[in-house]
């Protein structure tokens, strides 16, 4: 179906005429009820179920070292390297933490780690043979990787973290001057959700090093109290079980890190500095139940069995405009003949220059991917023809076709001259 739009006031008498008779031909049953972020598959029996404690909520914020130094648990370490680099002339190392533990989350502009072009670097491969207790002849991951964890050791009171829940080191060079690390943090071999930490290297020199969401794990016991198959058992009862069930991940065990209510202040950390991290060890499995995509994760305590999250997992991303769904007089003065353009509605069964089968988004403007992402209205069963001029807008992976009350005619959302008020509310309604 082509629908050439030239105002908006006559595109949507258009597109309500177009939409009575589609209805009428085709007998279509679903609503079409536009759905927002937090409810995109209402009606579900599964999303029905969907929640998660909200102690596995953690806020994240960071707080610079010097006007946190007074409540450090570490910062008597702190102000002997501060000190350091001052009698070196190298003046005080820009440093923030994370409140919940001490951790650092930044150290900027740090030292020089292996040899290369940085300023003031003066690292040599010997040097890097003697620290290293082997001949290094050339600089490869395992290089940086030892160099990066010869300084985590060295600074390990300052960082605020345990060495030994350190995972396996990732380090990846971009190009010929610089490499990015990383590494999980674990307890007894098992990951740590969230937690890890991250470095730069530039032209030699350690450029940024700093934890995400570390807090360090102590007195949980790694052993689970329950097995994998009853974690299975518990899930699928809280979830209900259907033949249709197919299991995308089977149960692991995984440590989750939590925000203890005594210390919250809303969603935000309120307590002293290294009170803002409790753990809990948990089986997490994933499963789909078709037709519908959504990947579910379950998330049960290893010890108590108590399902303590049950969520999709995916991706979701939108397809979403500015219209103007009843009437395009810029006023509202009823509900009922409300003239104001309505923003972020969702453009049902769009193309999204995905592959199926994220080609198109569902009833709610909703579709499962990521990366670049395009559409021009060629919809599923409808597609716009403005004779303003093409549609071409493209995301990453959402996209914004936006729009503004008081836009009329040509007036686009920005990104191409079909992207016109017009054509926006025509694809909504007739969709």
């Amino acid at each position: 179906m082509g629908i050439k739009t030239t105002s908006s006031g006559r595109a949507l008498g258009l597109c309500v005429a177009v939409a009575f008779c589609l209805t009428l031909t085709t007998g279509l049953s679903w609503a079409l009820v536009p759905k927002d972020s937090g409810d995109l598959k209402a009606g579900d029996a599964l999303s029905a179920k969907e929640f998660f404690q909200a102690e596995l909520y953690i806020s994240s914020s960071q707080r610079p070292v010097d006007e946190a130094m007074a409540e450090l648990p570490n910062r008597r370490a702190w102000a002997r390297f501060q000190a350091l680099r001052e009698s070196a002339g190298k003046g005080r190392l820009h440093a923030f933490i994370d409140p919940r533990s001490g951790a650092a989350t930044n150290m900027i502009d740090v030292e020089s780690l292996i040899p290369g072009n940085g300023v003031g670097n003066q690292v040599t491969l010997a040097e890097l043979s003697s620290r290293f207790g082997y001949e290094v002849r050339q600089v490869g991951p395992s290089e940086v990787a030892d160099a990066v964890l010869d300084f985590v050791g060295r600074h390990r009171e300052l960082l605020g973290i345990d060495m030994g829940q350190l995972g396996n080191v990732r380090a990846v060079r971009v190009n010929d001057e610089l490499w990015n690390v990383s590494i999980p943090q674990t307890y007894h071999d098992i990951q740590v959700r969230d937690g890890r930490m991250a470095a730069t290297l530039n032209n030699g020199n350690l450029v940024l090093i700093g934890t995400e969401t570390w807090g360090n794990v102590s007195g949980l016991s790694h052993v689970p109290s329950i097995s994998a198959k009853q974690a299975m058992e518990i899930g699928f009862e809280y979830t209900g079980a259907s033949p249709m069930d197919e299991i995308v991940l089977r149960p692991s065990l995984e440590i989750v890190p939590l925000a203890p209510p005594e210390h919250q202040q809303g969603p935000a950390f309120s307590g002293p500095i290294g009170d803002g991290y409790s753990h809990r060890l948990v089986w997490t499995f994933q499963f789909r139940r078709p037709p519908e995509g959504a990947t579910w994760e379950v998330m049960v305590d290893a010890h108590s069995g108590e399902v303590i999250s049950f969520k999709d997992v995916n991706d979701y991303a939108t397809v979403s405009g500015g219209v103007y769904p009843v009437t395009s007089t810029e006023i509202c003065p009823t509900p009922g003949t409300c003239g104001i353009m309505q923003s972020d509605w969702p453009m049902p069964w769009a193309d999204t220059g995905l592959a199926s089968p994220n080609n198109y988004t569902n009833s709610g403007g909703v579709f499962t991917g990521s990366g670049s992402t395009n559409t021009t209205l060629s919809g599923l069963y409808v597609d716009i023809s403005d004779n303003c001029g093409s549609i071409s807008i493209s995301g990453s992976p959402s996209i914004d076709l936006a729009g503004v009350n008081g836009d009329h005619d040509c007036t686009t959302g920005g990104g191409s001259a079909g992207n016109t008020p017009a054509s926006r509310t025509a694809f909504y309604e007739v969709n």
